[in-house]
């Protein structure tokens, strides 16, 4: 990893080069601003690391201790009309860090990170945040899989052979592969199990990953709650269109005090990636070649089936029948299934420019007798039925 650090003072510049080299990365150095210019005209810099307080140029004879040049030095790196190489990330190590400067560098996009030439805490914030400047440098991914429940990680864990990532100051669990596919073509996937349930922490890993690993496309798998006449313990379903049914105000009501009144907010994923699900679907011999190979349970011989159409995506685990019913069948007529994640995945990726699809499996009805017998085998399936996808599939649609 190439980094450039800009600084006025000469040990000081001296020091920190140093300790960057020790810490295994290459570094250059600059003493002002015009001798930066110069340098990501004619090369790219993985890092920059700029002091606040610099001279325009060797010349310089301006009070310019008084002045906070690095900000210009941000914004140009950031926003110039010049031919430059700009950096992946920029860093600010300085001794003028309060609470201001922080929010201001935050706002721009920059991390800050307080020297003190009497306090050594400055090295563990630098080398924590190369290290993971350096992890979103190597690590890309073409697919990223999200979990959110622990039966969905350990059961996706049966299907690839993963590899732990360890992302610094990052409480999500990250895992690694590389696949072929039906054509020997290389494919890297990403697994990100959640923080925790919900549609909030379902978009928030969503963002990461696609931050952290630039991939095409998002594939949330694992369970989700059936819908009663309309799927059955173990049938796959996926997300033709992810609803927020919790979306709409709550209201003064004279007869009961207050109600709620739904206005659902829908997205729809790519109607391309659909359509091989609506192969798979037809395919009986596949189906049954998939629920055989996850048959966790002997007294489960049920053919499965597969739904293309509504999830429901909420807040709140589903067990009442009567809630269903009254908060999200009578807005949401063509729904098949309720989870907490799959909206927040595809608003995400929407937003961010990302394909994305929801795979997921029946493991109870989201009524009173919900509990966790079925969930390992549906998410074995739910998994099962996504690697077939990104093995045959995945390419063609890219």
């Amino acid at each position: 990893m190439n980094i450039l650090l800009l600084d006025d003072e000469g040990d000081k510049l001296r020091y920190i080069s140093n300790y960057i080299k020790f810490l295994g990365y290459d570094c250059e150095q600059c003493t002002d601003i015009t001798s930066l210019k110069l340098a990501v005209a004619r090369k790219k810099y993985d890092v920059i690391i700029v002091d606040l307080v610099v001279p325009y140029s060797t010349e310089d004879e301006e009070d310019y201790e008084n002045k906070q040049n690095g900000y210009e030095v941000i914004e140009y790196l950031r926003k110039t009309t010049d031919t430059i190489f700009s950096p992946k990330r920029i860093l600010v190590l300085s001794r003028y860090l309060d609470k201001d400067v922080v929010w201001k560098l935050n706002s721009m996009g920059t991390t800050g990170i307080k020297y003190d030439s009497h306090n050594e805490n400055w090295k563990d914030e630098l080398r924590q945040e190369l290290e993971y400047i350096s992890l979103m440098s190597v690590k890309k991914a073409d697919i990223v899989i999200l979990t959110a429940v622990e039966n969905e990680k350990k059961q996706l864990e049966k299907v690839f052979d993963w590899e732990k990532l360890d992302v610094i100051n990052d409480p999500l669990q990250y895992y690694y592969c590389e696949i072929n596919d039906i054509n020997k073509f290389p494919l890297t996937l990403v697994h990100c199990h959640t923080a925790k349930m919900g549609v909030v922490a379902a978009s928030q890993a969503a963002a990461r990953t696609i931050e952290l690993f630039e991939p095409e496309c998002i594939i949330m798998c694992g369970i989700a709650g059936g819908r009663k006449g309309k799927t059955a313990l173990g049938d796959i379903v996926v997300a033709e269109t992810a609803v927020d049914f919790a979306s709409g105000s709550i209201e003064t009501n004279p007869e009961i005090g207050y109600e709620f009144i739904p206005d659902s907010e829908i997205i729809n994923t790519d109607p391309n990636w659909i359509k091989p699900f609506k192969n798979y679907k037809e395919n009986i011999q596949l189906l049954r070649k998939i629920r055989d190979e996850a048959d966790l349970f002997e007294d489960y011989k049920n053919d499965i089936s597969l739904h293309i159409g509504k999830i429901a995506t909420g807040p709140e685990v589903i067990k009442s029948e009567e809630f269903s019913e009254k908060y999200i069948k009578a807005h949401n007529r063509q729904y098949i299934a309720i989870d907490m994640e799959t909206y927040g995945v595809y608003y995400t990726a929407r937003h961010l420019g990302r394909k994305y699809i929801s795979i997921k499996c029946i493991s109870d009805n989201a009524d009173h007798k919900k509990d966790d017998k079925y969930q390992k085998y549906a998410a074995l399936l739910a998994s099962k039925i996504m690697k077939y996808f990104i093995i045959n599939d995945y390419k063609k649609l890219i």
